[in-house]
């Protein structure tokens, strides 16, 4: 067989990081936000679960500000590699979602939305995964695989991970199949010309 070399000349959509959150603090928060917040209005929550979305931004709460100042380096690393055009950008908007038993969020995209940063404040073991749709779904249909199995990838999460990826990237999580809750906060950066 010939030589060859392969590589990829596209940048990597999803780049996962690990930050110490302050698990405690964070979850003791959540559960007193809830209780004062009413029900949220997310129709992508299914299951016993539920999300702080449209209501609360946890990027502005002083439990989360030393996280703040440690994405922004991480934001800036990951902007530079999808080659994004050097603008100002912000965190446009944050939420939480807690899934019990069975609870999980629904496929979607975030529209208008450069980067999102999806971070497992609270991921015990085997409280499922989050996967993303294969972008080329459409393409990858005509070659030889199974497109109901084939176009879902599945990124392993624990407690800490942080996981950074544009806002069109259609994904899901699995189902939490544990007695324990599973809090995920959700930061959307977006970006303007100055």
């Amino acid at each position: 067989m010939p030589n060859s070399i392969s590589f990829n000349p596209f940048p990597n959509l999803i780049h996962k990081f690990n930050y110490n959150f302050d698990t405690d603090t964070l979850v003791n928060k959540v559960r007193e936000t809830h209780h004062s917040a009413p029900d949220s209005m997310s129709m992508l929550e299914q299951g016993d679960a539920y999300s702080s979305v449209g209501q609360l931004q946890p990027h502005t709460w002083t439990e989360t500000k030393d996280f703040c100042e440690w994405l922004n380096p991480v934001i800036d690393e990951v902007w530079d590699q999808y080659h994004f055009r050097k603008i100002k950008k912000w965190i446009g908007g944050s939420w939480y979602n807690v899934h019990l038993r069975d609870g999980e969020t629904l496929e979607h995209p975030h529209a208008h939305v450069d980067i999102v940063a999806s971070c497992y404040v609270k991921a015990p073991t085997g409280s499922g995964n989050i996967l993303f749709r294969d972008p080329l779904e459409y393409h990858r249909t005509n070659t030889p695989i199974t497109p109901e199995r084939e176009i879902w990838y599945e990124v392993p999460v624990t407690t800490g991970d942080v996981l950074l990826f544009p806002g069109w990237l259609k994904h899901k999580t699995q189902p939490n199949y544990t007695d324990e809750e599973r809090i995920v906060f959700t930061f959307n950066i977006i970006s303007h010309n100055v």
